[in-house]
């Protein structure tokens, strides 16, 4: 694989997480305003998973050398993502009697 394969192959993991964990961000923003909330989640999670999948055997093209390359680009947007949201806002946080009844 030449440095163009590489660029392009950990820039299309990147993208694809920027989809995938973008997509929960807003999954999880919606969540105090929708009416079930466990059903969006879980829908949610099975269609974000589903293209992410999808996405990586279209991207690695049977190598595994590019399925390490977008994995790569996938967990630096990862990394870089965490780390600029940052945590839970405190009206996401679980509440305190939810805690005490282990929710």
């Amino acid at each position: 694989m030449n440095m163009t394969e590489l660029s392009v192959t950990i820039f299309l993991g990147g993208a694809l997480a920027l989809f995938h964990f973008g997509g929960l961000w807003l999954t999880i923003h919606r969540l105090t305003r929708v009416r079930h909330p466990e059903l969006e989640f879980v829908l949610s999670f099975f269609l974000r998973t589903g293209i992410s999948i999808a996405a990586f055997f279209f991207i690695s093209e049977g190598q595994w050398d590019k399925v390490l390359a977008a994995l790569a680009g996938f967990l630096a947007v990862r990394l870089v993502m965490v780390r600029r949201i940052g945590p839970i806002p405190e009206s996401l946080a679980p509440r305190n009697e939810d805690r005490v009844h282990g929710y």
